[in-house]
């Protein structure tokens, strides 16, 4: 018989609709892949032709399928009828499964809602344990649809996802602090997001002038844009020589803000979203990477910006910080506009006491795909083996 892939249940991953949801998970499964085989499943709800369209991807030791389906209306029967078909079609995938590989010990979850519902589910009909990771940001008040502001039955659903796992991972210590104050206390471990560190590489920064900021994100609120776009504005009225790269969505208000302060292709530069491999590049002709963000479970481009030896200036957000420290960052309080600009002045004037170099080389051992995988994959064996 063929060596078992361990499932993995995932309510985010990269898809033909939006190839940025959940990369962070697919890399960190890639990681694992080293060293056990793993097949992933992702239900993926769309609206147009790719209805019952399904995909398989086999990367080594990854197997990916993800399948579509129609996404129903808001009533509850639509609801019914979504978690109907995803209970079908999941049944029908452990059905294969136990018909090549016999019965799974124990699988793998990522983010409790939705994939956890079937983990769940099968762990009370079949008995079959799940370590479950959390990577969601949401619970603290600082995220705009957070948590608490969810309805009963998520936030029921969730409680009981979490309290059910058999491991309970999440990517900081910070995101464990904050679920164990809102919603349950459970003993937990952090394994971190991971890095491809034959892409995040440091590279003597080029001598240029002006001085490179960059910020990459999907722009979202909690994201604080606006906040980094004023405290540009303070080191533009100082007459400072810099240039901000803001990278990774088409957010309209923002750009009307950049513009009215006029700020917009003069000081401040809009980008769209860019391939992961192009990150790496920005990153290495950068000098620092700014993030300002509400709340952070890690934050994967800051330990990116690491891995290439490039400074981070960040607000105190929960899980970032846990790999910020004077060596590699400034740190300023959250919302703090005057702060962070005056802290883009002092990166400006005393950049030459960051170790770009001593920075890759001790963030790399850190977060790349061999020593994640290495701790994902033990932890899994000790659950296989009791």
């Amino acid at each position: 018989m063929k060596e078992a892939p361990i499932i993995c249940l995932a309510s985010w991953y990269p898809n033909e609709i939006d190839f940025f949801e959940g990369d962070f998970i697919q890399r960190k499964l890639k990681a694992l892949s080293f060293y056990r085989p793993v097949q992933v499943l992702h239900l993926k709800k769309c609206t147009h032709e790719k209805w019952n369209k399904k995909i398989s991807k086999n990367q080594m030791g990854l197997l990916e399928e993800t399948i579509y389906y129609k996404k129903g209306g808001s009533g509850i029967f639509n609801q019914i009828k979504n978690y109907w078909y995803s209970f079908k079609i999941h049944n029908i995938f452990l059905k294969n499964y136990i018909s090549t590989f016999g019965q799974p010990k124990a699988i793998l979850v990522q983010v409790p809602y939705n994939a956890g519902i079937i983990a769940l589910y099968w762990k009370k009909k079949y008995g079959i344990d799940y370590i479950l990771t959390e990577h969601y940001g949401i619970y603290n008040d600082r995220y705009e649809l957070n948590y608490s502001t969810r309805s009963s039955i998520y936030k029921f659903i969730v409680k009981q996802i979490i309290k059910n796992a058999k491991k309970f991972i999440t990517v900081s210590h910070s995101l464990a602090s904050d679920i164990e104050k809102i919603v349950i206390k459970k003993e937990y471990t952090k394994i971190s997001n991971v890095v491809d560190t034959n892409l995040f590489q440091h590279k003597v920064k080029p001598q240029t002038d002006p001085f490179i900021f960059c910020h990459l994100s999907n722009m979202i609120p909690v994201k604080n844009i606006p906040g980094i776009i004023r405290a540009a504005k303070t080191l533009a009225d100082q007459n400072i020589n810099f240039k901000l790269n803001l990278i990774g969505g088409e957010n309209i208000p923002q750009q009307q803000l950049a513009e009215e302060l006029n700020l917009k292709d003069k000081f401040i530069f809009f980008q769209p979203p860019i391939p992961y491999e192009q990150v790496a590049k920005e990153l290495q002709r950068s000098h620092a990477l700014i993030m300002f963000s509400n709340t952070e479970s890690q934050s994967c481009i800051s330990l990116e910006a690491l891995c290439t030896g490039t400074p981070v200036i960040s607000s105190r957000a929960g899980g970032i910080e846990e790999h910020l420290d004077e060596s590699n960052s400034i740190l300023v309080e959250l919302k703090d506009e005057e702060a962070l600009a005056r802290s883009m002045l002092e990166m400006i004037r005393n950049y030459d006491r960051f170790n770009q170099e001593e920075i890759a080389f001790k963030n790399q051992a850190l977060w790349n795909y061999n020593q994640i995988g290495k701790e994902y994959n033990q932890l899994i064996k000790d659950v296989l083996s009791q």
